[in-house]
């Protein structure tokens, strides 16, 4: 698996930075795209260019909006440019702090599924009750 990583970060550069920190401990060898939304006002211009500045350890793949669209169109302009590019990626959002094996987990996960064909690829937990997965699947099912 190669998907690309998207990254939706949406104006809190105190939480993007912990996503980044957390992303940066990852296996990234694979493209990665940064969807920024625009500024609310003339004073959230200057947390925009931070969050940009803070992206810019990651990827120079930064896609900026003029405006602020929102959560979900936001989202919707990065699923948009990205499936018109590929076929499946991995989506982040800034608010997600990252296991440092969270990458090769969805990869031992999609090796599991026999490679289906999946759009969006993703997992959620409970960072403070991070299970173990190894050998979470067994041949007994």
């Amino acid at each position: 698996m190669n998907f690309p990583i998207v990254l939706t970060s949406y104006n809190r550069p105190h939480i993007l930075q912990q996503c980044v920190k957390s992303l940066l401990k990852n296996n990234l060898e694979r493209k990665i795209y940064v969807f920024q939304d625009g500024p609310k006002n003339k004073i959230e211009e200057k947390i925009v260019y931070k969050c940009i500045d803070i992206c810019k350890n990651l990827t120079t793949n930064i896609f900026v909006n003029n405006k602020n669209l929102g959560l979900a169109l936001n989202l919707k302009r990065a699923r948009d440019f990205i499936f018109k590019n590929y076929d499946q990626a991995i989506f982040i959002e800034d608010d997600v702090y990252l296991h440092s094996y969270y990458i090769d987990q969805l990869e031992d996960l999609y090796s599991k599924t026999n490679h289906y064909p999946f759009g969006i690829f993703s997992c959620y937990g409970d960072l403070e009750k991070t299970p173990v997965f190894n050998n979470i699947f067994t041949n007994s099912e």
